[in-house]
């Protein structure tokens, strides 16, 4: 087992996960396009490891908001749609048998919520 470069740190929101995979995925294909050899090795097989760790962090954190989501009100359901699932609000409305009128206000007081604690 080869030892990780990557220094394993705390990530303090959901975003900074995705931020890291997107960072890593690019650094991975900049290190395949280079076509030099020696530490580019090294870091790709870093990449390797530590990419499919960080996508089994993302899954499950999904996954549990996902269940969360169901098993409480409609609200979380939009909310959950709309920040993870990235869906319009079209989508949305169909999904969950709301007005886009009602998930758009919905939205809005949960900006306007995490703004006010931030």
């Amino acid at each position: 087992m080869s030892v990780s470069k990557f220094t394993y740190k705390t990530f303090q929101s959901y975003s900074e996960i995705k931020d890291e995979i997107s960072y890593l995925e690019l650094r991975e294909y900049v290190l395949k396009n280079l076509n030099t050899r020696g530490n580019t090795e090294e870091e790709l097989q870093s990449i390797h490891e530590r990419l499919p760790e960080l996508r089994k962090v993302l899954v499950t954190i999904e996954s549990k908001i996902e269940e969360f989501s169901k098993e409480n009100d409609k609200q979380y359901q939009v909310l959950f749609l709309k920040i993870i699932k990235k869906k319009s609000y079209y989508q949305i409305a169909s999904e969950v048998d709301y007005s886009v009128r009602h998930i758009q206000r919905i939205c809005t007081e949960f900006k306007r919520a995490t703004k006010a604690v931030a």
